[in-house]
């Protein structure tokens, strides 16, 4: 037929427009085209709300195979980042330091500022990555 000259999405195999419209883009150069197909259209089928409703249920068909696609490219990258992630197993004792999120946007910071809190020594785990955590002075810390 054409040639579609918008870029698709690489996640949902469709272009914005085409997700919203339900239809390709249409350039001028291309007009020939969907003439031709809205005389073909309207002679296959001559009732124009019967045409609606068939132009909506295609419309609702595209949008389930975008779901669909979202959702396998969805898992393809949790699966390629879960590949690398490491577990680690922090016990009590161990020492660390802590992210500074205040600092954490740019401009918040000047370009020696630490970014880091700490060390810090580990007192108890509360599960995935949650602890409570103390100075060396023995003072519970809270970042509330």
């Amino acid at each position: 037929m054409w040639e579609n000259r918008v870029t698709t999405n690489r996640s949902t195999g469709k272009s914005p427009f085409e997700l919203v419209y339900g239809t390709s883009t249409l350039f001028l150069t291309q007009l020939t085209m969907p003439v031709a197909k809205l005389i073909q259209d309207a002679e296959e089928e001559p009732n124009s709300l019967t045409r609606r409703i068939h132009q909506l249920v295609e419309l609702h068909e595209n949008r389930e195979k975008v779901y669909q696609n979202l959702t396998k490219y969805q898992e393809k990258m949790k699966a390629m980042f879960e590949k690398n992630v490491k577990n680690k197993n922090f016990q009590p004792g161990y020492l660390l330091f802590r992210w500074d999120v205040k600092k954490e946007d740019k401009g918040k910071h000047g370009k020696f500022d630490p970014l880091w809190f700490g060390p810090f020594r580990i007192t108890k785990a509360k599960g995935n990555n949650t602890f409570i955590l103390e100075n060396f002075d023995g003072e519970l810390l809270s970042f509330l």
